[in-house]
């Protein structure tokens, strides 16, 4: 590099050989540009992050860049790379994650593709699967695979897995190999708490049904059918560990639940040997048509979750309340009081009930419920 030329100077000139397209043409009135600008167009550029190698390139030492961590202008997403920090910090979990998955492809090299927790992340098959009472998603790493590897290793927030990956298997999400939906579910499911893959399998489950109503074919949704196909993946792992845990999360798994509790309020149900009750069933009640979370036909009895935040205050993004929590409440009152109408039983419960160190009461509380019920049932 021409030795007349400045510090800032310098930087300019690197950032134009290591990254073309993110030199803006020279304006004879900037001429410059400072240190966080030269950063923050690199990081634009890579999709969020900045290596130690380009950085360098631009002219940054190893001491520069601890300093811009320490003043909170940088955070490192892994040894050698770092992302800027004010832009990091808005980032959703899936967001912030994609940028660590860029930069480890991209150390990696070709011939890996994202897996496991962190192409269901991708995917978009979470559904609260990030901190569940039993357990979470793994993403304090990118999880990869290598086509035809068979070795595994994790170091430096890479975990690598042995899974051999066919051509097939891969797909592209956000311009990133990664491995088919079906795929990256079995191997959550196979590799996490029961719990974790119920729920990353039921949202699987979900969004094949939410396909088919797209397209106009609710009716022809075969949740079984389904079922099948992650059954016949699954097929693949052989005997390897975690395999039985993960036909348990299918059996488990419901395309109707909504979200992470109701999935739990089905493992509370198979856990215990209660009969499992239908999800989100239609009930037409006088004035309108309603869903139930669940729905025990035989004995006519409902049972509703109240998850968190069910009966706070809906408020508009300029702050206005759109419907008051008491509304909110009234409104549930004479939906169920409409429900008994019709001759259900109706039983609450909320999350402290799905939590594992409660779920055996609940159980006994269900079973209770559903003789009661039952007893109504046989005197209408």
């Amino acid at each position: 590099m021409h030795p007349s030329l400045g510090s800032r100077d310098r930087r300019s000139v690197a950032l134009r050989r290591c990254c073309p397209q993110a030199a803006d043409p020279p304006v004879p009135d900037q001429g410059r540009i400072s240190a966080m600008q030269g950063l923050e167009r690199l990081a634009r550029r890579t999709g969020g992050y900045v290596t130690t190698q380009a950085a360098e390139d631009l002219g940054y030492g190893t001491n520069e860049l601890g300093d811009l961590v320490e003043r909170a202008l940088l955070v490192r997403v892994r040894r050698g790379a770092y992302a800027i920090a004010r832009s990091y910090a808005a980032l959703p979990p899936r967001e912030a994650h994609l940028v660590t998955a860029r930069h480890a492809l991209a150390a990696r090299g070709p011939g890996h593709a994202v897996t496991h927790d962190s192409a269901v992340l991708l995917h978009g098959l979470t559904k609260d699967a990030l901190d569940l009472p039993d357990g979470r998603l793994d993403l304090d790493a990118v999880h990869l695979a290598r086509t035809g590897g068979t070795t595994s290793r994790r170091s430096n927030r890479i975990h690598v897995h042995r899974d051999a990956l066919l051509p097939t298997d891969v797909t592209t999400v956000d311009l990133l190999p990664t491995v088919r939906a079906e795929l990256a579910v079995t191997q959550v499911m196979s590799s996490r708490p029961l719990a974790v893959g119920a729920v990353v399998a039921s949202s699987w489950l979900a969004g094949q049904r939410h396909e088919a109503r797209v397209r106009g074919m609710v009716e022809e949704f075969d949740e079984q059918a389904s079922k099948a196909e992650l059954a016949e993946a699954l097929g693949r792992l052989g005997r390897r560990a975690g395999v039985r845990t993960a036909r348990d999360a299918l059996e488990v798994a419901d395309a109707g639940c909504e979200n992470a509790a109701e999935v739990l309020v089905l493992l509370t149900c198979w856990s215990y040997d209660l009969p499992r009750p239908l999800t989100q069933y239609p009930l037409d009640l006088p004035d309108r048509r309603a869903e139930v979370d669940f729905l025990w036909p035989d004995v006519r009895m409902v049972l509703e979750f109240d998850g968190k935040g069910k009966y706070e205050d809906e408020v508009a993004q300029d702050g206005r309340v759109i419907r008051s929590g008491k509304q909110k409440l009234w409104a549930e009152k004479v939906r169920e009081d409409a429900i008994r109408g019709l001759g259900y039983h109706v039983v609450r419960i909320g999350w402290d009930d799905v939590l594992p160190h409660n779920r055996e009461r609940t159980a006994a509380r269900i079973r209770r419920e559903l003789a009661y019920a039952a007893r109504l049932a046989r005197r209408r």
